[in-house]
């Protein structure tokens, strides 16, 4: 561990030097609060130039010698949001700031530590994937390891353990609560969107260039009649509804559903097989982030902060893993250059909780 630990500070940081506005950065907030969040905040105005320049502390006056235009209501916003301390005049950024340096350390610690997990995780994979396969969803695999396994289960497994921050709205967290945190340079990696009405979720997994195709399942006037239907009669009636979601195969042309449909009971292999290694992953990255090189590299001062933290670049590790492997492949859709709309379906599933 300790030569492990040697050869990742002596890992060169990259070579571009990061932009001096955190607007250019990769800001990530897992957080509850008003609509406009913490990290909007810190894209407003100078404030990702003041949070940035003031990240291992500074003055107002080094601000000014620094040309970084500001007002005191923009330092008092920063304060009351939590983002900046100002005490005795001295300016220090309160969020974690992880650049070129902390990120190359720390995306190498954790493939290291994704490898070996994931290594050991394979034989479950594998009967995972051959479940969906079995239900004629092989092609959706990848989705689902992704966005219901590792972007969805093993949250709700780290919030059952009790090891994240709060996101409870307080008198001492009145704007927002959880963990906002910077990044760069940004890793070009999937996201997942879920949107869920009568007890029945949609959840949409993304990458920056199939985004626009996904524009329809984001508006409400479309997923809330479509997720009734399917409550009631298992497919959709509503002929604009059906034809909308026709033109992204994610439905027949009878209006029966073509994507996975979850339902979270003991009795449905998907969710039983997912729910067993979801655990497996969340025991292991707490194993794993007891380690000092970890929590230091994060940034954070709050070791439910710096799981957050870790944990978002981990599932990525261990899916590029899983890929590299062979176990689940992307859908075709992400990798073509003129992406076919139809193809979306693969980047869809349906979870129905349990009593739903």
């Amino acid at each position: 561990m300790l030569l492990l630990s040697l050869a990742l500070w002596l890992i060169p940081a990259w070579a571009q030097a990061p932009p001096s506005d955190l607007r250019d950065w990769e800001l990530i907030c897992y957080c509850s609060g008003r609509e406009k969040g913490a990290d909007e905040i810190a894209r407003q105005d100078t404030n990702g130039q003041i949070l940035l320049a003031a990240r291992h502390g500074t003055t107002r006056q080094r601000l000014k010698e620094a040309h970084i235009e500001f007002t005191e209501s923009q330092i008092d916003l920063l304060v009351s949001w939590r983002l900046l301390a100002d005490q005795d005049g001295q300016l220090r950024t309160q969020m974690p700031i992880l650049g070129p340096d902390e990120m190359t350390r720390l995306r190498a610690l954790l493939h290291v530590q994704a490898v070996e997990l994931g290594g050991s995780l394979l034989p479950d994979i594998k009967t995972l994937v051959s479940v969906l396969k079995q239900r004629g969803y092989e092609d959706e695999a990848y989705t689902i390891v992704f966005s219901y396994l590792l972007d969805n289960l093993v949250w709700d497994d780290f919030d059952q353990q009790h090891v994240l921050p709060s996101m409870e709205i307080t008198a001492d967290h009145p704007f927002w609560s959880g963990a906002l945190w910077a990044v760069y340079p940004r890793r070009e990696a999937p996201g997942s969107n879920s949107r869920s009405y009568g007890g029945w979720k949609l959840w949409v997994m993304w990458t920056q260039p199939v985004q626009p195709l996904l524009a329809p399942l984001y508006r409400s006037s479309l997923v809330e009649p479509f997720l009734v239907d399917l409550e009631k009669s298992g497919g959709v009636s509503d002929p604009g509804i059906r034809n909308q979601m026709l033109a992204l195969g994610i439905v027949a042309t009878d209006g029966k559903p073509k994507v996975p449909i979850i339902r979270e009971v003991d009795s449905d292999a998907v969710f039983a097989s997912s729910r067993t290694i979801a655990h497996k992953i969340s025991e292991g990255v707490l194993r794993a982030a007891q380690s000092p090189d970890l929590f230091a590299l994060t940034g954070a001062s709050d070791r439910g902060v710096a799981l957050i933290i870790a944990y978002h670049e981990f599932m990525w590790e261990l899916l590029a893993y899983l890929e590299k492997s062979g176990v689940v492949l992307p859908p075709a859709i992400l990798s073509a250059k003129t992406p076919d709309p139809r193809g979306v379906h693969d980047l869809v599933f349906i979870v129905v909780p349990q009593g739903k």
